[in-house]
This record gives structure tokens, sequence and C-alpha cells, in this order.
């Protein structure tokens, strides 16, 4: 790991306690010093704002004090810092924290941006900088991100990269650098891979199950159309039907195959699939391509909507019973080396993919060490509420002339900060 506002750190020997060292020339883009308070201020506006709703860090959740605050305490105790360190003290051992807080759940808000009290955000759009790059545009179809000329240069590629313009849609083709899986489009066009293992999950999320009044409320319709998903998809390419990657012990795929009881549901007159992508997904690709010819197999109607990808993943997370569609395509991807911290969070938190778990068997499955992860995968198969068809590898495309040396594309995410151009 490269500390980026920490110049050093070290663990007890129980790794009960850890303790950062603060780079004393670190400033927010707008001039103010960027102190251990303002870590720590920021962590407890990110509990207090996760136990608001019924989620949790899990990097943090065994913080001493963590149970008491914010209701019965103002602080925790876990959490203590001077004028050069901060210093977390912990119930339980945390050998994994550093994998942990580079997740972008844990990362540091400028005191002016938030209600201390409830951890709101003020203006989501107005921001403070504390990395090296500030958003200098923002909108429905791009975030525009410019380098901050006040950032030590000692932290940077040698040869940054001045902006970077982040789309959501794109028609140009003229991209510099692409993320996700490989793609054989990709090489045609000039461009280079920089990925890891096969760590990504593709899959469909059905979310009108909680609509009594719709047919995705039933089970056994639910596996009737995945089946004939998975035949049509089978024609167009290889689905591998596992949640979980298979490069995991004892995971394996799973059967389609329907009980007599779900062969013999008949789909209701006038049914429909409604299908959502994001609106940087290009077009349906060989999954929407497949769910459709499955609809109209089984005599169901189908209709395609895009919708901006902000909307897609809060309705993935949304209790809703009443939504605008029934499947949505989605992606993630989990740590092959701490799989349960992942899997936990998938299960446990709302700030993830929020995996639904009707019944609470998913809860169950994951509440004692180790997890046992192919059960999580039948209980998944079995609800037929997540259909899984692929494990990516997750990485950028790339074109020959950025340097990729102090990148480790094994643990994505990629800092920006450490790509920059060849000589």
């Amino acid at each position: 790991y490269e500390g980026q506002l920490a110049e050093s750190w070290r663990s007890s020997k129980d790794f009960k306690t850890w303790t950062f060292q603060i780079r004393p020339q670190m400033k927010f883009e707008n001039g103010d010093p960027i102190t251990p308070k303002d870590l720590a201020d920021s962590w407890l506006r990110l509990i207090r704002v996760l136990k608001a709703r019924g989620s949790e860090a899990d990097a943090l959740k065994h913080l001493v004090g963590y149970r008491d605050f914010p209701k019965r305490a103002a602080t925790i105790p876990g959490i203590a810092y001077d004028e050069r360190s901060l210093t977390l003290n912990f119930s339980e051992p945390a050998p994994k924290l550093l994998s942990y807080i580079t997740f972008g759940l844990y990362g540091l808000a400028h005191p002016s941006s938030y209600n201390h009290k409830t951890g709101a955000w003020l203006d989501p759009r107005r921001t403070v900088a504390s990395g090296p790059y500030g958003i200098k545009e923002w909108d429905k179809r791009h975030v525009l991100l410019a380098l901050r000329p006040d950032f030590p240069k000692a932290l940077l590629h040698p040869r940054p990269l001045a902006q970077v313009d982040v789309r959501f849609e794109s028609s140009k083709n003229d991209e510099d650098l692409i993320l996700g899986a490989p793609r054989d489009k990709h090489a045609s066009r000039g461009y280079e891979y920089h990925g890891g293992a096969a760590n990504g999950i593709e899959y469909f999320h059905v979310q009108s199950w909680r609509d009594s009044s719709s047919p995705f409320s039933q089970r056994a319709f639910r596996r009737r159309l995945r089946l004939a998903f998975y035949d049509e998809l089978e024609k167009l390419e290889h689905p591998e039907k596992s949640f979980f990657p298979l490069i995991f012990k004892g995971v394996h795929e799973m059967s389609a195959a329907l009980s007599p009881e779900d062969a013999s549901f008949k789909i209701p007159p006038n049914a429909s699939v409604r299908y959502t992508i994001g609106v940087s997904t290009a077009g349906m690709g060989d999954p929407g391509i497949a769910l459709k010819a499955a609809a109209e197999r089984l005599s169901m109607r189908f209709s395609l909507v895009s919708v901006p990808d902000e909307v897609l993943f809060a309705e993935g997370r949304a209790k809703s019973t009443s939504f605008p569609n029934d499947i949505a395509a989605y992606g993630t991807g989990i740590d092959l080396d701490d799989p349960e911290m992942d899997i936990r969070f998938m299960i446990r938190s709302k700030e993830g993919i929020n995996l639904p778990d009707p019944t609470g068997r998913l809860a169950a499955a994951i509440k004692h060490s180790p997890i046992d992860i192919q059960k999580v995968n039948e209980i998944l198969w079995d609800d037929a509420l997540i259909w899984p068809y692929s494990h990516p590898s997750s990485g950028i495309w790339a074109r020959p002339e950025f340097d990729f040396s102090r990148v480790n594309v094994l643990l994505p995410p990629s800092p920006l900060y450490l790509i920059g151009w060849k000589p």
C-alpha cells in the first residue's frame, strides 16, 4: 500500500490498535490544512449516516464504543487523535483494515460539507477535494476532473494526467481509458488491457418481486423465465450459473432445471418484462438479447428502458414495492483474497449492491466465519432474484502511451494519480 494522507502507519501485534501519521503538508483544495481531527470527524459522520440507514461500516464496526454512538455517546472512544496522528482502537483484531479503508466509502469529507449533527450533505454537488483531483465540471453526461497544482508532486506519477474526463455515456469512440472486462473489440482498436484475475460478477437483479401484483413476486415464474433466459443465452455465449467466481474452492455452477411444480406453473396472460440498463451501457448486449428472446418464447411482452446510472443503482438498493422495471443488469466485483468482507458487505450494507434476502437465510449464512460461500450461492439461486451470467476480470483498457508501472491492477480501484504518460 502507498499512503496518500498518511505518511506511515503501524499496528499492534494483535491488530487491535492502528496508528496513522498524517502528512503535515496536506491540504484541501481550498487551502485548509488536513488534520487528524478532520479524518476522525469524517468517519464519525459516516458511522452516523450508516447507522441511521440501518447499514454498516465494516471497517469501523468493531471500534471501541461503536455500539453506543450516537444515541448514548457523542463520540467513539475507539477514535483518538492529536496534532499529527490518528489512532483507532478495536475490540476485535482488524488485520485487513488497510484493505477496507481503500474503499471510497471511507474517503475524507471537508468539515464544511456536511451537517455535524446528522451527517447529511449540505450540498451534494459542492465538493472540496482532499485528493489530487478537483471537480471542474459535473453533469449527467460526465465529470471533468482537474489535477490540483498545489498537490504534492512526490505523491503523483512523474508525468501525471492533467485532466480526466469521466464520461457516463459516449458515442465518440475516442476514449483513452476504458473500464471493464476484456473485449476483443477494444484490442482491435489498439488498446492494451491492464487487469487481474476474473473477480467480476455480472448478473440480472429482479426488482419487482416485492410487488404482489407482479408475476415476478412468484418464485416459480422467476425460475421459468430464468431457465428460458439461460437457454437463449447459451446460443450466444456460455453463461456461468454461479454468483461467485468458480475460482473459489467448493463453488460450482447451479442447475437451472425446473422442479415438477415449477415446470407446471402457467405464465399469466399479458405478462411482460421491463428490462432496464444504465445509460453508460452500450446496447443490450448478449444477456439483454437473450432475455428478450426468452420473454418472446414465453409469449410475454418485452420493453427496454434506459435510465441514468445513478437512478439504476439507487433502485437496486431501494426497498420499494413498486418499480418502473422488472429486471436490471448490474455488475460488481469480489476480493479474491478476502471474499468474506465483500460477501458481508453485499448482504448487510445498503451502500453496495444490497443483495435481496427475502427469507433471512443469507443473513444467517454469513453470521459466522468461515462463510460457506457455496451455501450463499445456493440460497441466491433458490430465491431466483439474482441471475448471474459472467465473471470477467476487472481492469482498464488503455492506449499504448499510458504508463501503469506504479499501479497494482490486481487491487481495484486503480488510482488515477498513479497512472501517467510514458516517457
